[in-house]
Parts: structure tokens; sequence; C-alpha cells
């Protein structure tokens, strides 16, 4: 009997087994064939598809004309964001099709007639991607049922690649467009387009000269500026009117005619920047004024991505701060961009896309401001050697050896081919601590004075010392050690106190430049590693001699041989 039921539980547990397995099977197959069809939809195409990743910079860039009054029918908001979104992506694709070789994809974003144009022009397009700017758009037609919508595109911002020998340049091209669109199984297609216009540009084409500028006569004799408590990032946020007037005082007593600031792209609202975030800097270009000092005013500090999907911001912010800045009186010339050259390499920027992108800066700003100069702040002279000239001005910054200085300052003329030349940054620091690698203010004087008089000498237009205050933080990407934050806190022309440094004498016009002190014989013994030298070299000395003082006087090969006869002799018999 209890077999039986053992036996009838066995079936029953076979059974329930065999039907989880039924429907286990079932269920994947069902999920198969959903996950098959999902795969294949367009809606997962465009998901997993890279156009489908639209940067929100490269959205803001689309701007939208006002819709004519004679619309079928009325665009609802939400359409509107579809077609951005469709539009981006379309042309999106393209750059991938030309990157990659590969087709897949342009059927998810374009279709009928437009479809096979592409497919015909593949071969064409690949080395050759399209990168996108800007987009201004207009409804001309938009259907009843909301299936079929016309557009026309009166401006399209793009950067198209071109092969130029091994590298690849770049050619900045507006053009306009005339497109239909149609709505298919949720998505918007392009399905027909024509280009009817084209205005190109290359990357090295220069901006025009700034009008009325006379290079002949052109100079300066500045001063690289932050305040002392709050320099970098912190500076505009804690504008303190009364240390920017007295500070301002103290640069134009000193003999400077000229001061350089760097305008934030962030902190001052990037895209955004408005009346409130420039109220500050409108205020220090009046007091300069007041002191009779030219501002060099730096843009786009701390800008490091310069993607082409970031240059309609870029061009927005530049187009605000020149409208702002641009008449001022004080305004002696604006500096595009600070060391742009250590930019490349970051967020995948190319060397050649970096200088496209200063071409379009300085375009966008010469536009806005005929009138004042350009120029760029390259790191290093080298730099300002290997890169093709946009700007009235070149101007570079020199920290090297003064070995080096001659030969590479004549160099630089030549390149500028009678533009001025302007070194807007140089300098020694005095940072001396228990590291090596120090400097006295003595040798920050020479310094400061040689690159004067030989830039001078060689008929450079101007020098720009950094900076005018020891800071109180070094700048942001400076490291921690305290060998790359010392000597960043320590370049300045004034002491944390407020008092002068040897190195101040030399902003002054009526300065004999051969009179200012060098470094002496003994100058090196002035710095602290090298006074730790001297002290413990003593130390090692005077323990070496106490060392021959404890052990006794030294005995001679003949004293030595005759302890030893001693005392390998028997010991003597007691007396009686």
């Amino acid at each position: 009997m209890r077999g039986g039921i053992k036996s009838k539980k066995n079936v029953v547990k076979l059974g329930v087994f065999v039907l989880i397995g039924i429907c286990g099977v079932v269920g994947l197959g069902l999920a198969a064939r959903s996950y098959e069809g999902v795969s294949q939809s367009e809606e997962t195409n465009e998901v997993f598809n890279a156009a489908a990743q639209l940067p929100p910079e490269l959205v803001e860039a689309v701007i939208w004309q006002r819709d004519p009054e004679d619309l079928t029918r009325e665009m609802e908001p939400l359409t509107r964001v579809d077609i951005t979104s469709a539009w981006i992506r379309a042309w999106e694709q393209l750059s991938i099709v030309a990157r990659t070789g590969s087709l897949t994809g342009l059927e998810v974003y374009f279709s009928n007639s437009a479809l096979d144009g592409l497919l015909e022009s593949a071969e064409r397009m690949r080395g050759r991607p399209v990168n996108q700017i800007n987009h201004n758009l207009r409804v001309d037609f938009y259907s009843e049922d909301g299936q079929v919508i016309g557009l026309t595109a009166d401006e399209v911002g793009l950067v198209r690649s071109v092969p130029v020998g091994d590298t690849v340049g770049f050619v900045q091209t507006r053009e306009s467009y005339e497109a239909i669109l149609l709505l298919e199984d949720g998505n918007w297609r392009v399905q027909h387009w024509v280009r009817r216009s084209s205005e190109d540009r290359w990357w090295t084409d220069p901006a025009e000269a700034a009008a009325e500028f006379d290079p002949t006569t052109f100079a300066v004799n500045g001063v690289n500026y932050f305040p002392q408590a709050h320099p970098f990032d912190a500076f505009w946020a804690n504008y303190d009117e009364q240390v920017i007037e007295s500070d301002l005082a103290r640069i134009a007593a000193l003999g400077a005619d000229s001061v350089r600031v760097f305008l934030p792209f962030d902190e001052l609202g990037g895209r955004w920047v408005g009346d409130e975030q420039l109220e500050p800097v409108l205020d220090f270009f009046d007091r300069a004024e007041s002191h009779q000092l030219g501002v060099v005013a730096t843009l786009f500090d701390g800008r490091t991505d310069h993607r082409t999907d970031k240059w309609d911001s870029d061009r927005a912010h530049a187009e605000t701060v020149v409208e702002a800045l641009g008449e001022h009186p004080a305004l002696l010339m604006w500096d595009l961009k600070n060391e742009p050259d250590r930019d490349i390499g970051a967020n995948g920027v190319s060397e050649q896309l970096l200088y496209a992108w200063l071409g379009h800066v300085a375009h966008v700003v010469r536009d806005a401001d005929p009138a004042t100069p350009l120029t760029v702040g390259w790191s290093t002279p080298e730099a300002a050697l290997a890169a093709p000239v946009h700007t009235d001005v070149v101007s570079y910054h020199y920290y090297a050896p003064m070995a080096d200085f001659d030969d590479l300052a004549q160099r630089v003329n030549e390149h500028a081919a009678g533009r001025p030349v302007v070194i807007s940054e140089f300098g020694l620091p005095t940072w001396n601590s228990y590291f090596p690698g120090g400097h006295t203010e003595v040798e920050q004087a020479g310094y400061v004075a040689d690159v004067v008089s030989s830039a001078d000498r060689l008929g450079v237009n101007g020098t720009m010392v950094w900076t005018l205050w020891d800071l109180a933080e070094s700048p942001p990407d400076a490291g921690r050690f305290p060998w790359n934050t010392g000597p960043q806190t320590s370049l300045g022309l004034l002491r944390a106190d407020g008092s002068e440094k040897l190195a101040a004498i030399v902003l002054d016009p009526a300065t004999d430049l051969d009179e200012v002190p060098r470094p002496g014989l003994f100058n090196r013994f002035g710095k602290t590693f090298w006074r730790l030298v001297v002290l413990g070299v003593i130390a090692l000395a005077g323990l070496a001699i106490l060392g021959r003082k404890v052990r006794g006087p030294k005995r001679t090969e003949s004293q030595v041989a005759a302890l030893l006869d001693t005392m390998r002799k028997p010991p003597s018999e007691p007396p009686a």
C-alpha cells in the first residue's frame, strides 16, 4: 500500500517537473521572439545607435524661427522636440558613416530619395566626417494628419574634416537646406533634402585685421593680475572693489601701463553669461581706465573641451562678452585663450581641431568687435611657432633659461611676419625651502630684467610679468606636492605682506636694467636648501673629528708592531 502511494507521488512529481519544463521552454521561446522583434524594430536601432546620444549643448544650438501664420496645422511643442532630435541624429549618423564606412543605421534616419542619394555618395563621404555646430530651422508645411513636415534650414553650421597629406584639416561651412520629413512607425525620417547654398572657410584662414590698428606703435609693459587672497577661480565670485582699487593703483605706481586678466567660461555663466555675471568685470575695466591702464582680456579661461558640439555655446558666450566690453576705452587686446596648446589631447581634441576652434573663435570675436586686436597666449615659443597665425598679435609665455631666449624670440619674430609680438607671461619664483630648486629674490630680479632687456633689444613689442602678488594658493592644476605648489605661489613682484621684491623696480620704464643686481658668487648660500647642505657638511666633519678624539691618537706601524711583540712575550717572574 505504501509502495503504491509512493509510486503515485513520484508520478505526480514527474508531471509537475515536465509541466514546469514545458512552461520554461515556451517562456524562453516567447522571450526570444520578443527580443528578436524588439531588436529588429526601428526604435531599438535608434536606442543602440551611437547617434542616439545627443550632446546637450548641441540641442541648445538648434534655433527655430517663428512659424508662418498660414500653417495648415499648428506645430505641437513635443513634435518640435521630436523633429529637433531626429534632425540632429540624422546629421550625426552621416558622421558615423563617414568615420566607420558602415552604412548601417542610415535607414533609421533617412528613406526614399534622401536615403538613395546618401547610399550613392557613401564612398565619397568616407574619411570626411561632418561635425555639427548649429542649426537654424523653420517649418514651411505641416500636414493636417501630422505625418508630413516641410522644413527649411536657413543656416546649418558644420565643420567638415578633409584629408591634408598625412593629417586632417577642417573646413567650416555655412549651408542651407530644404527637406521633407515623414512620420513612419513613430519615427521621423528625412525623405527628401536638397542643399541650396554653401559658404566655406578653411581652418587656416585668419580673421580680418583689426580696423585702424597700427602694429608699428603697439607696445605693452604690463603685469598679470589676480588678487592676493582670492586668485584663479575665486576671483570674480569674491570681487572686492576696495582691493581692486588698491591693487590697480599699486600697478600704476610701479610704472606698468597694462594689466592682463582672465575671464573664466563657466564661472561667468558659459553660454548664458549675462549682465549680472559681467558686472564685476565692467567695474574692473572702469577702475583700470581711471588709472590709465589698458586691459588684456583673456577669454575662455578654464574651457578645455573644444569639440564641435561646444562651438555654438562658445560663440554665444564670446558674442555676449564682446558686446559688453568691446567698446570700453580700457580694452587693449582680446586674448582668445590662455595656453590652448595644453588642451591638446583633452576630450579627444587634436592639434588640428584646436587650431580650427581658435579660427572659429577669432572670426566670432572679429565680427563682434572689428577694432580691437586679437592674440592667443601660447604656453611656450615652440607652441607659437607650431601654430597658424589667426590673430593681429602673436604672444607666448617664457619661463625657460635665458640661454635659449634669443634664438626662440628671433624665430617667433620671423613667424609673426610683421605682426607685433608680446611675451604675455614670464617670471621666476622666489620659492625658497628645504627642497632643492628654489630661487632668491636677486635671481628673480636678474631674470626679469634680462627678459625685458633682451626682448627690447630683439624688437619684441612688450612684456607682461607674472604676477603682481605672491598668491595665497596655487592654480587648481598645480598638483599637491610642495615643490609644485610652492613655486606657483611665489612668482609675485609683491610679497604676501605687501612689501616689494627687488624685481618690482623692473616695471618702471626709468629703471636702468643693466644696474639691476644679478646673482653673485655666494648667491647659492642664500637658499635654505644649500644652507642645510653646508650645515650638514659641517656637522659631518665635526662628528668625524670628535670620533678621532674619542678613539685616541693614531699609532704608527712601528708602534703597532712593538705593541704586538709585547703582547706575545710570556709574563715575567714576580720579584722574590
